[in-house]
């Protein structure tokens, strides 16, 4: 039923002494660590953890969790329409010895991508995914580069420095450099000293002015639409360029 690569064992719920080998193994009870837990009604949702991306499954997850019901069940007299079986593979040795430093980890992909430290609660799930290797660090960009509130961010300063909403170009643009470690303030940036932003900048200036804006006005307005406090998106804005020349 098995074919790893990996050596993995699972525990089976019922009977807590009992260990099911995935593949010969020697390893002692002390060189194991958790990595995460199978149900057969829950297969669906664990299949992007344990898909073959990682060292501890080369076998999808349904196959695995039907063969380990089929086990469990002609070994326990119990109920296993929806057992719960706990993965088990060996500990691996990390660059980084604490989980603090995996706190780190997720809390600077935080300030990168929302500008802002993370929350406690996401600090916790994504340090312990990361500890755990269920994630890694691009994986971790992606997710917070598509999540909704980066969605938010990306758009809300578009509305600030161009006036308007993202295309959907621009969203799959500006969600890449994300996912790929671009800060928001970068992303922010860029959008400032944009063609379409200069091109603004410049009808503001005749606008509010009578005359174009010199190079070195240029560059202060671009700055001005730049600027982005850290732990917020509200920055400069076409309006407070408006303001300022009046």
């Amino acid at each position: 039923m098995f074919n790893n690569s990996s050596d993995v064992l699972v525990s089976v719920p019922h009977k807590t002494d009992e260990k099911i080998l995935a593949t010969s193994t020697n390893i002692k009870p002390e060189d194991l660590e958790i990595h995460g837990h199978i149900s057969h009604n829950d297969v669906e949702k664990t299949k992007d953890i344990f898909s073959g991306k990682h060292d501890y499954f080369s076998h999808d997850a349904e196959n695995i969790a039907r063969g380990l019901e089929s086990i469990s069940s002609a070994a326990n007299d119990t109920d296993n329409s929806s057992p719960v079986f706990t993965i088990l593979s060996k500990k691996r040795s990390h660059p980084k010895e604490t989980i603090q430093d995996f706190y780190t980890e997720a809390n600077n992909t935080y300030k990168t991508i929302l500008n802002r430290n993370g929350d406690p609660g996401g600090l916790k799930y994504f340090a312990n995914d990361l500890m755990y290797s269920i994630i890694n660090q691009n994986m971790l960009q992606k997710q917070m580069a598509q999540s909704p509130e980066a969605q938010n961010d990306l758009n809300s300063m578009s509305q600030q420095i161009l006036g308007r909403d993202m295309t959907k170009s621009e969203d799959k643009t500006y969600t890449g450099d994300l996912a790929t470690g671009t800060s928001l303030a970068q992303v922010r940036t860029d959008m400032a000293i944009s063609v379409e932003s200069q091109n603004n900048i410049h009808s503001i200036y005749v606008q509010e002015t009578g005359q174009a804006p010199s190079a070195a006005q240029l560059k202060s307005a671009e700055n001005e639409l730049s600027y982005m406090p850290f732990g917020t998106v509200n920055g400069g804005t076409q309006q407070d360029l408006k303001n300022s020349l009046k």
